[in-house]
């Protein structure tokens, strides 16, 4: 909240360049450092059961009750922003924003109410490792390097415009419209949630995964078509059977993760759920060198920080046709580490037998323990 607030309000066009970047490189840093604190929210699945089928149950369904309230603002947003001015008004990220925060942050409080750890190991289980042993033990997780990869060859488009924005905002100049598009492609995500626990164990995880990215590649190339006849209704078309078919791999995607954690405890003796940030060691610079790769391209056709050039059409079909290119490379070389996962179902539900039979074997010994030392 802080942040936004001092994006908004701090006084950037009377800065000199080298103050304005230095000064917005620390607020994305800071902020950077605490959003990792958010996003444990999303690590609670992790832990509320070792049933893999049953926490993709529990994702699905959780994330349709969890979707009302953003449906409900993708409609209330537009609106809100029109009022104050469109996007391209600093009113709306001065008033909009800060009170829709302010409405929405408590919620977060209740996201771990009554939940309950269910990880498979004896109760008076108290894990002593050094920092090294944690690091070394979670880098040795060839899952982890996978994901951590794939992230990072897929993020060479960071820094690309969206679609959705090319359309309303500068190619048909309809922000309102935003509002009744988002709605209509919310309602396709709800499907692809209730379908994804049946999907998942049909085609497992990694191959529905697959299967999504190359989904995504086709709508790539018909959102592009879409755009440059600007054409609405084949947009959002699109838009939908994509989203339609590919939620279910967002699904096992989260499922993934969390069977990775598993398998980190069935192979080196400890969850370590804690250590998941050491990639970052790696990943930050090199994610820093990767998003200068589309501002740079970008610049060399002259589109820099004057968003207004995209209301030529010229110079936005270059754009658009640079985004898809880019969005396309990202999309295949970010899926490529996955060919290598192989984190079945049913390896999974080995893993979890053998840590149940570990668990149930520590506690009879500490109970024989406790027997002896009482006699």
């Amino acid at each position: 909240f802080v942040i936004i607030v001092l994006l908004a309000y701090l006084p950037f066009g009377a800065m000199t360049y080298f103050s304005r970047f230095w000064i917005l490189h620390l607020l994305f840093s800071v902020y950077g450092n605490f959003s990792s604190f958010a996003n444990q929210s999303l690590n609670l699945i992790n832990v509320i059961s070792p049933n893999t089928e049953e926490r993709t149950r529990l994702m699905s369904f959780g994330t349709i009750i969890s979707s009302i309230i953003p449906s409900i603002f993708n409609v209330v947003l537009p609106v809100l922003a029109t009022m104050t001015g469109g996007y391209e008004n600093l009113r709306t990220y001065r008033t909009v924003m800060p009170a829709l925060l302010l409405v929405f942050i408590p919620m977060v409080y209740l996201l771990a109410y009554k939940v309950e750890d269910k990880v498979v190991i004896p109760k008076s289980h108290k894990p002593k490792i050094s920092f090294k042993q944690g690091a070394k033990s979670v880098l040795s997780n060839k899952y982890h390097w996978i994901n951590t990869i794939s992230g990072l060859l897929g993020s060479i488009n960071a820094g690309s415009v969206s679609f959705v924005t090319f359309m309303f905002v500068y190619a048909l100049r309809k922000e309102w419209l935003l509002g009744i598009y988002m709605t209509v492609i919310g309602l396709a995500y709800n499907p692809g949630f209730i379908l994804a626990p049946a999907l998942i164990k049909r085609f497992d995880k990694r191959n529905l995964k697959i299967i999504a990215s190359g989904v995504g590649l086709i709508s790539l190339l018909g959102q592009y078509y879409a755009l440059r006849v600007n054409s609405i209704a084949l947009f959002t078309g699109i838009t939908f059977i994509s989203i339609l078919l590919t939620t279910p791999a967002s699904v096992a995607s989260q499922a993934m993760g969390a069977d990775q954690w598993d398998y980190q405890q069935y192979k080196y003796g400890e969850r370590l759920d804690g250590f998941a940030g050491i990639f970052g060691l790696f990943t930050t610079p090199l994610t820093m060198l990767t998003g200068m790769i589309v501002p740079a391209i970008f610049a060399a056709i002259g589109f820099t920080s004057d968003w207004d050039i995209l209301f030529d059409p010229l110079m936005r079909n270059k754009v658009i046709l640079i985004a898809v290119v880019l969005n396309g490379i990202s999309g295949v070389l970010g899926i490529i580490p996955y060919f290598f996962y192989d984190l079945s179902t049913e390896k999974h539900k080995f893993i979890i037998e053998e840590l149940k039979k570990r668990a149930e074997a520590e506690e009879e010994a500490e109970n024989l323990l406790e027997t002896g030392e009482g006699v």
